[in-house]
C-alpha cells in the first residue's frame, strides 16, 4: 500500500493512493483509512470520483469477480517456509536417487583410476 506523507501533500502519491482504493487492491485496513481520509480531504475525494470516471468503461465491458474468501487470504498470508523446505527435500531425493548421476560418478572415477594407473 502507498501511504502518503499528508504534511507534505505529495499529488503524485495521492494519485497512486486513490487510484489503489479505485482498482480494490489495498488491505481492509488501508481501505478503512483510505475511506476515512475521502470523507475529509476534498481534494483527495476528488482524485477518487476522477479514477472512477476514468475506469468506468471498463466495469461495463467486464463483470465484477469476487475470489473465494480463503483465496482472497492466501494472497495476503506471507508464503510458508513448509513450501521451500519440501521442495527442497524433493529436490535433494530426485538428486540421491538420479541414475545418471551415479552413472556419470562412476565413469568419472573409472577414467581417474585408470589415468592413475597407466601413469
Amino acid at each position: 500500500m502507498t501511504i502518503p506523507k499528508q504534511s507534505r501533500g505529495d499529488r503524485s502519491r495521492d494519485q497512486l493512493l486513490a487510484g489503489e482504493y479505485v482498482l480494490g487492491v489495498l488491505s481492509p485496513e488501508a481501505r478503512r483509512l483510505v475511506e476515512e481520509r475521502i470523507g475529509r480531504d476534498r481534494s483527495f475525494a476528488q482524485m477518487v470520483i476522477q479514477w472512477q470516471r476514468n475506469l468506468a468503461t471498463l466495469e461495463e465491458d467486464y463483470p465484477l469477480e469476487r475470489l473465494p474468501p480463503a483465496i482472497s487470504q492466501s494472497f495476503l498470508r506471507p508464503p510458508s517456509r513448509r513450501l521451500y523446505r519440501g521442495s527442497l527435500r524433493q529436490l535433494a531425493a530426485q538428486v540421491w536417487g538420479s541414475l545418471f548421476l551415479w552413472r556419470s560418478v562412476a565413469l568419472i572415477s573409472l577414467a581417474a583410476l585408470l589415468t592413475t594407473l597407466s601413469a
